[in-house]
């Protein structure tokens, strides 16, 4: 195919430079800030659906809620009343094509929800300050009798590992259990980079 050969018509964007389960990536037709548009169009981007959408009480007319930076995003399925998810969300990035051509390279990974990132930040650092006070116990005991207790040492190494074990495999089962959602935010985020769709369209 030759390089200058209009591709607009048969291509939803540009060929796609990477795509695999954990995300992807892809060159399309469209500048950063028409993209940006489509999405502030496509998604409920107010603090409050993004806030309550993660427990289920979202009450937006959009399918997605999300946020919309300069040249980051982030896109997750609305979670209505009485449903349960909303812990595998799509962050993404734009940024104008390198060879200085109109148009922009859009790059995504799947990850946790902001608010569970931070609560298993917490427990992370829960388990390492556990840890650290059962090593410092260890250590006191040891130099107070002047013998050393191996079940402050076991405790100062068990304890941490295990909290940090049980960190792990939420914040595994948390993204198995909504694997399926990977599929229906990659296929909404190509369907916004379709040159053929009209600008003109209102916002909802």
């Amino acid at each position: 195919m030759k390089a200058n050969e209009p591709r607009a018509t048969a291509d939803p964007g540009r060929e796609p430079i990477q795509q695999q389960r954990s995300g992807g990536g892809r060159q399309v037709t469209l500048s950063p800030e028409q993209m940006r548009l489509r999405l502030r169009e496509a998604l409920d981007t107010t603090l409050l659906s993004r806030l309550i959408n993660l427990v289920g009480f979202s009450n937006s007319r959009k399918a997605y809620v999300g946020r919309v930076g300069r040249s980051t995003f982030r896109i997750e399925t609305r979670n209505g009343f009485g449903s349960h998810g909303g812990a595998l969300v799509l962050y993404g990035s734009l940024r104008p094509l390198a060879d200085g051509t109109t148009g922009s390279e859009i790059r995504w990974r799947f990850g946790l929800h902001p608010l569970l990132r931070l609560v298993a930040g917490f427990w992370f650092l829960a388990a390492a300050f556990a840890g650290g006070v059962n090593l410092l116990r260890a250590i006191f005991t040891h130099h107070a009798t002047m013998g050393f207790r191996a079940g402050h040492l076991l405790m100062a190494v068990i304890g941490p590992a295990l909290m940090i074990a049980a960190g792990l495999a939420f914040i595994r089962y948390c993204l198995y259990s909504e694997r399926d959602k990977k599929q229906a935010l990659t296929e909404m985020l190509l369907a916004l980079t379709a040159p053929e769709r009209s600008e003109a369209s209102p916002t909802g």
